[in-house]
């Protein structure tokens, strides 16, 4: 049930680098004043980030080892006060109206990446169920060839 080891750490570590370089990015911005272009360049490598981190759990799909799972969960937080930090950012500079625009696209995506992931999960459990039923069909199949092999076994060495 525990992940794939080494991809999926590779990438929740540049999902990691690229957070840490955005907020490294914000605090600039903030220090030399909010620029608009500056802002709104922020703001697309925030959705690209965004569209990534979501990318990464369709593929997974509740697949993540523990290391994995902790990090992307640490991953969102920063996510989420990244998120905080540029909404104040956009609205000293006025650009309310623009944020407003941009969130509800995003959540537009994060209610229908919420939807591919359960229609996922619930493939998921259909796949397993299927298995189940097949791997019990093969078992009593198994037996039953067994039992008859058997009785043919003892109906010729008995009766001969």
């Amino acid at each position: 049930m525990f992940g794939f080891g080494v991809g999926e750490m590779a990438a929740v570590t540049g999902v990691i680098t690229t957070l840490k370089s955005l907020n490294d990015s914000l605090a600039t911005v903030k220090e030399a004043g909010a620029n608009a272009s500056q802002l709104t360049g922020l703001v697309t490598k925030y959705a690209s980030l965004d569209k990534e981190i979501r990318d990464l759990e369709r593929n997974k799909s509740g697949v993540l080892s523990v290391e994995a799972a902790t990090q992307l969960r640490l991953a969102k937080r920063t996510q989420m006060n990244f998120e905080n930090s540029l909404k104040d950012s956009l609205l000293m500079a006025g650009l309310g109206s623009e944020w407003r625009a941009i969130m509800d696209s995003v959540q537009q995506s994060r209610e229908s990446h919420e939807r591919e992931i359960a229609k996922l999960k619930i493939k998921k459990r259909q796949r397993q169920k299927l298995m189940k039923e097949v791997g019990l069909y093969v078992t009593i199949g198994s037996i039953c060839i067994i039992f008859a092999i058997g009785g043919l076994w003892l109906w010729v060495e008995v009766f001969r």
